[in-house]
């Protein structure tokens, strides 16, 4: 059984990885459709978000290589926080700003 878990463990961080590079090229067309001057957008919305998503996968590697005893719970958690990273890299969403600015 713990060889099955660390092998979904794998594919499951393998594609954490393949959604960051997929983000990031996916960021660099949408600069085509923004009004963003394109250090800031570079800036703001490629390279901060990119490297922060790389730095919650590669976390997550390292304690699944190092056999943490929670990895299980890590390799969850890093995708939720490379979500909460891709959603809040874009303030300018109006889904974002609700949540906490909304005043009745």
């Amino acid at each position: 059984m713990e060889l099955e878990t660390r092998k979904l463990n794998r594919r499951i961080l393998n594609v954490y990885w393949l959604i960051i590079v997929l983000a990031i090229i996916i960021k660099l067309i949408n600069y085509n459709f923004s009004n963003i001057p394109l250090g800031e957008y570079l800036i703001y919305y490629v390279v901060v978000p990119g490297i922060i998503g790389a730095l919650i996968v590669a976390g997550a590697d390292v304690a699944v290589r190092l056999d943490h005893s929670l990895k299980d719970f890590i390799v969850i958690t890093a995708g939720l926080l490379i979500a909460l990273n891709f959603i809040y890299s874009r303030p300018d969403l109006l889904i974002v700003k609700l949540p906490f600015f909304y005043r009745s």
